[in-house]
């Protein structure tokens, strides 16, 4: 009886030991480059099936614990008069997010650091009541304060620069009416913008400042 009890312990505990352990060896193989480069593969394939677009990713590197380093992002979308003719969406150089471990455990995200460098964005037909074109030089911000339980978001610090942004508003485009039950807080508690003035459309900005455009189509 006393040996049943035995092998019956060992039986419970390496049912339990079992997913805990393929959960780890999971998390730990996503570290390995080889691995990466079939997840990064998969999901763009994926993506692009389900939006319809050229979606892909030249590299991408994740180190521990939630260090993402991306490059060369490109969204490419066809155009409807000539299928054979792709738009740019959105072409990025390179993408850094250094997000914190354990405050995921409590439903927080803090980023400790969010950098975007050489970002060009068109996002056309993609939102139909407005369409922002423009480009972005660089883009950090730092965001202790993601509450996801409270819907709530700090940003603690941001820095913009060499941005240039034509925002359309389009009036032919019907509200929506449909009800919506999220409402996000957001909170900036410091926020720098930063642009070229030699760039052809600083001079329509009447003040000088960081050119960012609304008009309405």
């Amino acid at each position: 009886m006393h040996i049943d009890m035995k092998k019956t312990l060992r039986w419970l505990v390496a049912l339990v030991a079992t997913p805990i352990v393929l959960f780890l060896l999971l998390a730990l193989l996503l570290y390995l480059p080889p691995v990466q480069r079939w997840a990064v593969k998969q999901a763009t394939q994926y993506a692009s099936r389900s939006t319809g677009m050229d979606i892909s990713i030249r590299q991408v590197g994740l180190s521990f614990p939630l260090d993402l380093e991306l490059s060369g992002f490109r969204m490419l979308q066809k155009r409807d008069s000539l299928p054979q003719v792709k738009d740019t969406v959105a072409d990025m150089r390179s993408l850094l997010c250094s997000v914190e471990f354990w405050p995921l455990f409590k439903g927080e995200v803090n980023i400790a650091r969010l950098e975007c460098q050489s970002l060009q964005l068109n996002t056309a037909h993609l939102i139909p009541s407005v369409r922002i074109k423009g480009q972005v030089g660089r883009l950090c911000l730092e965001s202790r304060g993601i509450d996801l339980l409270n819907d709530t978001v700090r940003v603690n610090r941001g820095d913009l620069q060499e941005a240039f942004l034509d925002i359309q508003l389009s009036d032919t485009v019907p509200p929506d009416t449909t009800p919506s039950t999220s409402c996000w807080a957001i909170n900036v508690s410091r926020l720098r913008l930063q642009h070229r003035p030699h760039h052809p459309y600083a001079g329509r900005h009447p003040n000088g400042g960081c050119p960012v455009f609304t008009d309405r189509s």
